[in-house]
């Protein structure tokens, strides 16, 4: 018995039934140049109309083919890069303030920073850098 599964480029064989589109995932080379592009602008606002521009595919391709190469959107692949990096700041420097990590790693403030962070780690920056056992999440 066939199957009803959800559409990625729309349409319906003539029995009805929906026709899925295997989408390819966006080739490693290309892959490699928007991961780099996207840790050396992590301060920055990237749109995803930028992304794409990075890659010469439509924003919807651009889109569909990071998700099937990542698991991922770039937005999600985004926001884990900033945590990393939010982390391994705040380990490395004493005395760096919320404040600086979150304008140096794309926040747009210190709470979205911390909003964020206890959303993906489990825990606020200021818990994160004075508790030891954190500090095996990196």
């Amino acid at each position: 018995m066939k199957k009803k599964v959800a559409l990625v480029g729309g349409g319906k064989s003539r029995t009805g039934y929906a026709v899925t589109k295997q989408i390819a995932p966006l080739p490693q080379a290309i892959l490699r140049r928007v991961k780099k592009y996207m840790e050396e602008h992590l301060h920055d606002k990237l749109s995803l109309e930028e992304l794409a521009r990075e890659t010469h595919y439509s924003r919807a391709h651009f889109l569909r083919m990071f998700r099937a190469a990542t698991g991922k959107t770039p937005h999600q692949y985004l926001t884990e890069c900033r945590i990393e990096r939010a982390k391994s700041m705040l380990l490395e420097a004493r005395k760096v303030s919320l404040i600086d990590v979150a304008a140096r790693c794309g926040f747009f403030s210190q709470s979205h920073l911390t909003r964020v962070f206890r959303k993906q780690v489990g825990a606020t920056p200021t818990e994160f850098k004075r508790k030891p056992e954190f500090k095996n999440l990196v």
